[in-house]
């Protein structure tokens, strides 16, 4: 078994919580996910995700540059920049 996120903190409801994750293609909304309390599996259904970074105006501006000379340019490493609310 292999984690797939952490826990952010409480949601909008008092039986709701977020968690972050790397994740981009296995997590969907409408699936479930588990977490352990007690030794016991506790599921929990995916409401909805947000990305918590947005690519920047510039990577989105030039449609004739490669998307990956962009983020190289900035710096940015792409398996370190996404990330998803859930």
């Amino acid at each position: 078994m292999q984690p797939i996120g952490l826990v952010k903190g409480p949601a909008e409801s008092p039986l709701e919580f977020k968690f972050i994750t790397p994740d981009k293609t296995k997590l969907k909304s409408g699936e479930f996910v588990y977490y352990y309390l007690d030794g016991k599996k506790v599921i929990c259904r995916i409401l909805k995700r947000t990305p918590l970074r947005l690519y920047p105006d510039l990577y989105l501006s030039k449609p004739t540059v490669e998307p990956e000379r962009i983020l190289k340019a900035l710096n940015i490493n792409l398996k370190e920049f996404e990330l998803f609310e859930i």
